[in-house]
């Protein structure tokens, strides 16, 4: 083998350990850290409890003028027109709701920047009880900006349909 590529092989993992780590960290531990972290939760917490009570509106407060929404299996939306165009018919049903409820969230090292992640459920409200229809992991992506947190990136994915029983009809 050619002693050059026998260096490039031997050294590839080191060097893409080195790419992947960066110049700095992406997220960082501590009290700064602790109170963004504390306030993404509370923002994003305040972000369900709105859109439970303002529908689109309350929905589309939270998300920056830039944002994207991928949308899992779908396509991606960019800008507040697109978000809204494409949400606005699934608020338009009073029976369903979406609500979610974050469980875990970190602060990138820049202190601008910061993710929640946590669990949503979509909601049949005319069933009695309320039927969840759907339900899954989100994760958003928020940056502080004119003094507050806004949701530059918003994506989910549903959970996996349970499998079938062994023995069952289809």
């Amino acid at each position: 083998m050619n002693p050059i590529r026998s260096f490039a092989l031997a050294c590839s993992p080191l060097l893409l350990t080195a790419a992947c780590a960066g110049p700095a960290p992406l997220a960082w531990d501590g009290p700064e850290a602790a109170a963004i972290e504390a306030e993404l939760m509370a923002a994003d917490r305040a972000f369900a409890a709105e859109t439970a009570a303002d529908g689109i509106e309350g929905w589309m407060r939270y998300f920056h003028e830039d944002a994207a929404r991928p949308e899992f299996g779908g396509e991606n939306r960019r800008g507040l027109a697109a978000i809204r165009a494409a949400d606005a018919v699934n608020f338009a049903n009073p029976e369903l709701r979406l609500a979610w409820d974050p469980v875990h969230a970190g602060a990138f090292a820049d202190g601008r920047h910061g993710y929640t992640m946590g669990r949503f459920q979509v909601l049949h409200l005319a069933a009695e009880p309320p039927t969840v229809l759907g339900e899954g992991w989100y994760l958003s992506w928020w940056r502080w900006q004119d003094g507050g947190w806004k949701v530059i990136l918003d994506t989910g994915v549903p959970d996996p349909a349970p499998a079938p029983e062994v023995g069952a009809q289809p």
